[in-house]
């Protein structure tokens, strides 16, 4: 940076601390390398040179930089953290919707396959048990099954159970 903006524009500017910060990380790096190549071909220097190495976690220190170029970033973190509240109560009003009507249409399913032994074999798959109507309704309504195909044996009931299963 020193040698494309200048010395005068490196240091003057309001981001002089960081170009600064710039060379002396890049110096210490160079320095790291010179005493690693004279330490292989068998010149030892002082250990000194060696603790320069601790300076590399130092460099690190230059994503900081970039936090102020996140303010957009943080507010839309701040905006999700802020609905997660309203998203959980929205889920615990959908999760007690489907435990409601999975407890009419299993009490309902119950009653219609004691009463008649030709009941359709689709309304014990279906709503047979409580376990089972809470997943054909996630299902239906997360698009994981047709909402036709897990409705149709509440219609086998009564038209009022398929249309209160429309709801």
């Amino acid at each position: 940076r020193i040698f494309v903006l200048g010395v005068r524009e490196s240091f003057t500017t309001s981001e002089a601390v960081w170009n600064f910060f710039d060379l002396i990380s890049v110096t210490i790096w160079v320095l790291d390398l010179t005493v690693d190549n004279l330490a292989r071909e068998g010149m030892l220097i002082l250990r000194v040179f060696r603790t320069l190495r601790l300076f590399r976690i130092i460099r690190t220190l230059r994503i900081l930089r970039m936090i102020r170029h996140a303010r957009e970033f943080r507010k839309m973190i701040f905006a999700f953290v802020g609905s997660l509240d309203t998203l959980m109560w929205s889920l615990i009003l959908l999760g007690l919707e489907i435990y409601f009507f999975s407890i009419f249409f299993t009490q309902a399913a119950t009653k219609h396959q004691g009463e008649n032994k030709d009941a359709p074999p689709e309304l014990a798959e279906y709503y047979g048990s409580l376990g089972s109507s809470v997943w054909s309704l996630c299902l239906a309504i997360s698009g994981g099954a047709n909402w036709g195909v897990v409705s149709d044996p509440l219609h086998e009931l009564d038209a009022s159970w398929f249309y209160m299963g429309l709801f």
